[in-house]
């Protein structure tokens, strides 16, 4: 029998030395554009005028501005309180965001802790207004192209629930996990211009826009 060597597609390379010269850098940059977005679309004045919570004169910290820091969280990936704070420990994004200091957990929670249910029906207003002006932007840099006719595809899908109670969840129709609470959402797709739209059993329901259509 021949002996054969075996072929390796990986060789060794030379030692690379890492090193952090840099100054003023940050992996959470992609967030910057959507701060200054919020920033035009008056994301703290809007939240000042519709939600009627206020802390004491002295209190370094609002509700808005938990809610905002919250929002930016998500959008870079935490998905809890402690992890929301992790994403503002960075130096660079806090004062890319003007701010000098960062709330600690404790006090984001205690903050939360004070909303009420009347907090929570003024936030949902909140969230429609900002939907608002958000699709009056749009709606600003697409006009020229919502004339004319336009395909609209709809269709549907499944997304299963884990927990108990979750709103608007129910037993249907689910191929992946049988007899498991789901949302069964329908999607809308519009060809010209490319928006994404979603109506019926969802976590956040989304109005769909009167959408006119003119030969």
């Amino acid at each position: 029998m021949r002996n054969s060597k075996a072929k390796h597609t990986r060789k060794s390379t030379r030692k690379v030395t890492i090193e952090s010269t840099g100054k003023n850098l940050t992996i959470h940059a992609g967030l910057v554009p959507v701060m200054r977005f919020l920033g035009k679309l008056g994301f703290s004045k809007a939240f000042h005028r519709t939600v009627e919570h206020r802390r004491a004169h002295n209190a370094r910290y609002q509700l808005s501005d938990a809610v905002e820091l919250n929002v930016l969280s998500l959008i870079a990936g935490a998905r809890s309180v402690d992890e929301s704070i992790r994403v503002w420990a960075d130096n660079v994004l806090r004062k890319l965001g003007g701010w000098d200091n960062i709330m600690n957990a404790t006090t984001m929670g205690r903050i939360l802790k004070t909303v009420t249910e009347q907090h929570i029906y003024q936030m949902e207003t909140f969230n429609h207004i900002m939907r608002g002006r958000v699709w009056k932007r749009a709606r600003a840099l697409t006009s020229s192209l919502m004339r004319g006719s336009m395909w609209i595809d709809v269709d549907s899908t499944v997304k299963t629930t884990y927990g108990k109670h979750q709103e608007g969840a129910a037993v249907g129709y689910n191929p992946h996990k049988r007899g498991a609470p789901s949302y069964h959402p329908q999607l809308a797709f519009a060809r010209r211009p490319r928006r994404f739209f979603r109506h019926g059993c969802v976590v956040v329901t989304l109005i769909l826009p009167t959408v006119s259509l003119r030969s």
